[in-house]
Parts: structure tokens; C-alpha cells; sequence
């Protein structure tokens, strides 16, 4: 089964999956009913996720950077996407590729070091595009 990641997410898409927490926070609301509100991330990008009801059990129960399975469903909210879930809990990083779970960039390394390189090739003052060449 395909993984579904967070960019592929649509509204109404119900969901079975394991996503990197971060930022967990329990709070209340305005009636003083806890809910857990946490980040789920993967490589494409990240989505906010709140747990109605949720005790100083469930918080307690996995860390920011954890792997947390997520059961819910994704809904617009004030124009953005996020996840109403109904069980949250701590999963295990095996079997799960790592690099799944970190920030892809935004940009191509070699691309940047190419034009670096031009650059400080560019430079007219000797001792200055010396010093870039040596530090590239």
C-alpha cells in the first residue's frame, strides 16, 4: 500500500498512516476541555492535527521528533488543511525509512554550487576570489 504523505493529502481523505510529531501541545479549549494539537511532518511538507478530548495521557504517551500513527480525518479549517484525529499513538521507527520523515529542499546543491563557483570566479581583485576559490 502507498504511503499517503502530507502533500498528497486532500480534504475528506480519511487516514491511516505514520507521521513525525512535532510541536505537540495540550490545551483547552474555551469550555476547559483538554485537546492535543501536534504537527505531523514527513519530507513533503507538514500539517497541523488536533485530538478533541485528549488527556495528559495521550500527550504523555510520545515526544516532539517521535513517529506517531494517526488515525483521522483531513478537513479545511479557515482555508488551510488539517487533521481531526481520533487516535493518536506512538509508533515504531522500524520499518519506516528515517528519510521519509526529513524535510526534502527546496533547491538543487550542485545547481547552487555551480553558481557559486562562477561567482567567485567573477571576483577582479585577486587575493578576494583567491580566498572564495579556497573556501569552495
Amino acid at each position: 500500500m502507498v504511503r499517503k504523505s502530507v502533500g498528497s493529502l486532500r480534504e475528506g481523505d480519511q487516514l491511516e498512516e505514520v507521521y513525525q510529531a512535532r510541536d505537540k501541545q495540550l490545551r483547552a479549549n474555551r469550555h476547559g476541555n483538554l485537546y492535543l494539537q501536534i504537527d505531523l511532518a514527513d519530507r513533503t511538507g507538514v500539517i497541523n492535527c488536533r485530538m478533541w478530548n485528549a488527556g495528559q495521557s495521550v500527550f504523555s504517551g510520545f515526544d516532539d521528533g517521535d513517529l506517531v500513527k494517526i488515525r483521522g480525518r483531513v478537513q479545511a479549517h479557515q482555508g488551510s488543511l488539517q487533521v481531526i484525529a481520533t487516535c493518536v499513538e506512538k509508533s515504531s521507527p522500524e520499518g519506516h525509512d528515517p528519510n521519509e520523515f526529513q524535510a526534502a529542499p527546496d533547491y538543487d546543491a550542485d545547481k547552487l554550487l555551480l553558481r557559486a563557483n562562477e561567482l567567485v570566479r567573477g571576483i577582479a581583485n585577486f587575493p578576494l576570489r583567491a580566498l572564495g576559490e579556497t573556501i569552495l
